[in-house]
């Protein structure tokens, strides 16, 4: 059986999207894991493929079907408080699935299963909801979801979709294709800065298990417990939490992450980290609301909301209205100034060379990103214990205020 590597886009493109898997007549295609990073990139059968180049004219790294602009912006969160003290910023994902069930929608979202992988779940049942909550910042696969979103929609069934925008591109073009996408599906896009190959965060856990002598059943990227806001990364056995630490105290799987350097190619070279956006609604945190005007609450659960279509609109001021979630216009700028994934992708960090080359010996995910982080890792131990960052950020911010008062003064 032979395989002809990459036809359908180019490889650093790629983002394992699997539109192409599901829209093949043939079924030539499939995702293998490329290389020692076990990334995952689509293949297709040379003796199965017909060349009618379906996947290559519906691919979204090839084809990228109306895209929308932004109209409004708001600040938001759930007005149930344990929704937003367990959602990642407010809670507003959750509210927008507690509202498509209500009203006789099928909801699509991500779980990790037992092995920690990241897959695309459809369902129509509340209890699935806290499964879907909270940040996975990790590759999460989307497997045969779209030809089960397909039959639901070819049976009248209604959908709410929230992805990444790269998936939400796949998803409308394969509708598109096979004449289905109308006002029956609800796209929700989130603001991305990557997704990192799922063996890195596999061998993370591994190599903390054994530390702690412990078998993991339970993780979090951004423990509510510990409020979402300090980004606790968590492993717990049986409720029992046995490990812990911030973004910056020293998790190498967050240090990695945060710091861009163990992103999947494909997330260097993003089409869709722009203002243009996939779906009837965006979702991201919101660091900088107050930034244009100000505003009595702080940006701790405070979720952004960018409506990009009627549609999501009328979602949103639906569930504004019906006391579901606070909801305050905001000037769109507040997160377009400084939002820079909605603009362009992620840059690769100088780490990043070092890093590949360091796992490329080692085959160990954080051995290889102790060796490249060892300095910064220190770094940010000691900011932390001495309580700099409020006084880091503080600078910041007035920092990238003066920069922006300076540039207009200038014109």
């Amino acid at each position: 059986m032979g395989y002809i590597c990459m036809i359908i886009c180019n490889e650093n493109q790629c983002s394992a999207c699997s539109m192409c898997i599901n829209v093949c007549p043939q079924k030539a295609i499939t995702l293998r894991k490329e290389n020692l990073h076990d990334n995952y990139i689509a293949h297709i059968d040379d003796e199965k493929c017909i060349k009618c180049k379906i996947c290559v004219n519906n691919c979204p790294q090839n084809v990228c079907i109306e895209s929308k602009n932004i109209l409004n912006c708001y600040a938001g969160w759930s007005l149930d408080k344990e929704t937003r003290r367990k959602g990642a910023s407010g809670g507003i994902a959750s509210e927008l699935y507690k509202w498509a069930i209500s009203n006789g929608y099928w909801i699509d979202g991500v779980k990790l299963n037992n092995k920690f992988q990241a897959e695309h779940v459809l369902s129509n049942e509340l209890n699935i909801i806290s499964d879907f909550s909270n940040s996975k910042y990790q590759f999460s696969n989307m497997g045969s979801i779209y030809c089960t979103i397909e039959e639901k929609l070819i049976q009248g069934e209604k959908i709410l979709f929230i992805g990444l925008p790269c998936q939400v591109a796949g998803l409308k073009n394969y509708l598109k294709y096979k004449k289905l996408l109308n006002d029956n599906i609800v796209f929700v896009d989130l603001v991305c800065h990557g997704t990192a190959p799922e063996i890195y965060i596999q061998q993370h856990i591994n190599y903390i298990e054994k530390k702690y002598n412990k078998s993991a059943n339970k993780l979090f990227y951004r423990n509510p417990e510990f409020n979402t806001y300090t980004y606790t990364f968590t492993l717990s056995e049986n409720e029992d939490v046995f490990y812990k630490k911030k973004v910056k105290r020293n998790d190498e799987y967050q240090i990695g992450y945060h710091k861009g350097i163990i992103y999947r190619e494909n997330c260097y070279n993003c089409r869709y980290a722009c203002t243009s956006r996939e779906g009837d609604i965006t979702l991201a945190d919101f660091s900088y609301v107050g930034s244009k005007e100000v505003c009595n609450y702080d940006n701790k659960n405070v979720s952004c909301i960018l409506i990009n279509s009627k549609l999501g609109e009328n979602v949103i001021k639906h569930l504004i209205d019906n006391n579901s979630i606070f909801g305050e216009l905001r000037p769109i700028e507040e997160e377009l100034d400084y939002e820079k994934m909605l603009h362009k992708p992620t840059e690769r960090p100088k780490e990043r060379k070092k890093f590949l080359a360091e796992y490329k010996k080692t085959n160990n995910y954080d051995l290889s990103i102790k060796r490249v982080m060892k300095y910064r890792i220190y770094i940010e131990e000691i900011c932390d214990v001495l309580n700099l960052y409020p006084k880091i950020n503080f600078v910041k911010r007035n920092f990238l205020k003066l920069g922006k008062c300076l540039k207009k003064s200038r014109k």
